[in-house]
């Protein structure tokens, strides 16, 4: 949905939702998607695929050739709940990459829901325990951007590419590290990848993680920052990952922090859509989740 200031008697009314600070500083004024999930009503929880929703609980891809995309089952409507204290995802909704998505497939090759290209910033606030993590758990408490070509169209030769906006990977059991990526596939099925990316919180542990934590994800392309693009996050609003990128220039297989142009301009005119996810024992809290471009 996308709210506008409207002008009462002269004056103007702050806007609602409010526009975040570092959307505001980039110009990414238009908002896409504000979810606080105090009720279930912008959930596709019949699982029909309604076009008015705002999240969907299916996740299959069928035309894709690797099964973790072509058969990953709905995630059950009884895993997720929503109220006061925002979206709870209990443990096991995510099966590698369920959980919760702005798109959909409808019919192979077809999709409803958000998807975005170009510059943008992404907050949400999130809580789980990570002393319920163990070493070896194949799913992680994440909050990603998947490009929705490489899926919905796999046949035409799209880059495979996802924002790992935030992700809680368990490097020993009760401990997570907390990472932002930029990675491309060789492809869906591939364990080759190349990756940009910044381990902002190693080594959490002692129970920091069970509160309420801040992030904030800026995707700024080159062409609105004078040719220098920008991948940047925030954890309760002080800059822990920063890179920045230029034109198609670099090699990808050499992608990391100091040379990340090759990999970036791959990623940049792709359709990104958006997913939630708790661990495999690990539930997550969510009570905000927006979306702001230009």
């Amino acid at each position: 949905m996308t709210l506008f200031r409207c002008d009462v008697l002269g004056g103007v009314l702050p806007s609602f939702p409010p526009i975040p600070w570092l959307a505001s500083t980039w110009g990414l004024t238009r908002n896409r998607l504000y979810s606080t999930f105090q009720d279930t009503s912008q959930i596709d929880m019949a699982g029909t695929l309604d076009s008015s929703k705002m999240w969907f609980r299916k996740n299959a891809w069928t035309l894709s050739s690797v099964a973790q995309w072509s058969t990953c089952p709905d995630t059950p409507a009884n895993q997720i709940t929503c109220g006061a204290s925002g979206l709870v995802l209990n443990s096991g909704t995510n099966s590698g990459i369920g959980g919760l998505s702005t798109a959909a497939e409808t019919t192979p090759g077809s999709y409803i829901g958000l998807v975005q290209t170009g510059s943008f910033y992404c907050g949400f606030k999130l809580s789980f325990d990570q002393t319920t993590t163990l070493n070896g758990d194949t799913s992680w408490v994440i909050a990603w951007g998947i490009a929705v070509e490489a899926l919905a169209t796999p046949l035409v030769l799209q880059p495979f590419d996802e924002d790992d906006m935030a992700e809680f990977r368990p490097p020993n059991s009760g401990v997570v590290n907390g990472i932002t990526t930029l990675r491309e596939w060789a492809n869906p099925s591939s364990s080759s990848n190349n990756a940009v990316s910044t381990n902002f919180l190693p080594a959490i542990n002692g129970g920091v993680d069970a509160n309420l934590h801040h992030y904030e994800y800026v995707r700024i392309v080159p062409a609105d920052n004078g040719g220098t693009g920008k991948q940047r996050t925030y954890y309760d609003g002080t800059l822990v990952a920063d890179t920045s990128y230029f034109t198609n220039a670099g090699s990808n297989p050499a992608a990391n922090p100091g040379n990340p142009n090759g990999i970036f301009a791959d990623a940049d005119p792709l359709h990104r859509f958006f997913k939630i996810a708790a661990g495999t024992q690990t539930p997550m809290t969510m009570p905000l989740f927006e979306v702001w471009t230009k």
